[in-house]
């Protein structure tokens, strides 16, 4: 009993998760208590600043040299389970239940908990790894899951975006587009929004507006007021790149008006915000301020650190 429970710790990682361990022990004779410490007189595991470990990782090692291919596959399928068990919609360890299903040789769940993982990183900023598993989704998604495939594109471009890899996001866009053709229309604004930005970022203004005026027919047609509100805000910003800030200025409020009745609050922001610089760069000042006053508040109310 005590080696078959060492053989799912060693597994399951170095250090011994004991919400996993404790499913992982249940209806076996022995308690876990007592197997932890028969494992520490043994000097098999040690207890580390409150944390059970391994005491070296040659024993760990070890233990995994002696399983067969069958026996890892088992073994990481009841890790994954007790995990799944222990850590019920826990994004913070989709990265350690895509590990263990693809050692389990489970590739639909490794698919669905690696584009979690890549998710969550995305979310904490954490690009590198973002962009590690979501492509590892995105190679894992049936050839045929065009709505699968579009959505970790997407993910996967805004992060290339954050990272400035302007061609590697430029890619992922052209697929997106393609992809979204098959959907509808509300997916094809999205792309054609994506692309206005890429645009904007890279110089290309008068490819930017172009982009955001496709953006708003196709969302009006789809009846997505917030995407028409955001075509409307990126193209008044091209036309602010362009020096035209009579015409900015007039789509960047037609932006905020249609955000503010849509409920579209990052929309809304995103205006305040040109609508800031725009009174800075031509002397009202006091404008600038007023603006920025407002936009600072819904950044606030919208959780968004990077906009504050």
């Amino acid at each position: 009993e005590a080696r078959g429970l060492l053989r799912l710790a060693a597994v399951a990682g170095r250090a011994i998760d004991l919400e996993v361990m404790a499913r992982l022990a249940a209806g076996r004779p022995a308690s876990l208590d007592a197997w932890l410490t028969a494992c520490a007189n043994a000097a098999v595991l040690e207890l580390q600043d409150g944390q059970w470990r391994f005491a070296h990782d040659k024993l760990r090692d070890g233990l995994r040299a002696t399983l067969d291919q069958g026996e890892r596959l088992a073994l990481h399928r009841q890790v994954a389970e007790a995990t799944e068990q222990a850590y019920p919609g826990r994004a913070d360890v989709a990265a350690v239940l895509a590990h263990h299903w693809r050692e389990a040789g489970d590739v639909d769940r490794q698919r669905h908990y690696a584009r979690l993982a890549g998710e969550y990183a995305a979310a904490q900023f954490v690009n590198a790894e973002a962009l590690s598993y979501l492509s590892c989704a995105l190679e894992l998604a049936p050839a045929g899951d065009t709505r699968e495939r579009y959505t970790l594109l997407l993910r996967r471009e805004q992060v290339y975006d954050l990272l400035g890899q302007r061609e590697a996001q430029r890619q992922d866009l052209e697929t997106l587009q393609s992809l979204a053709g098959r959907l509808g229309g509300g997916e094809r604004a999205g792309v054609a929004l994506r692309q206005a930005q890429h645009a904007f970022v890279t110089g290309g203004y008068a490819q930017a507006a172009s982009a955001a005026q496709a953006a708003i027919e196709l969302a009006g047609q789809a009846g997505e007021p917030g995407a028409e509100a955001a075509g409307h805000l990126w193209w008044g910003r091209a036309l602010w790149r362009q020096g035209d800030y009579a015409g900015a200025q007039a789509r960047i409020e037609q932006a905020l008006a249609l955000a503010q009745i849509a409920g579209c609050h990052d929309v809304e922001a995103g205006a305040l915000q040109t609508l800031g610089v725009l009174c800075a760069e031509q002397g009202n000042y006091a404008g600038s301020l007023d603006y920025g006053r407002q936009v600072l508040a819904a950044f606030r109310q919208l959780g968004d650190r990077r906009g504050e």
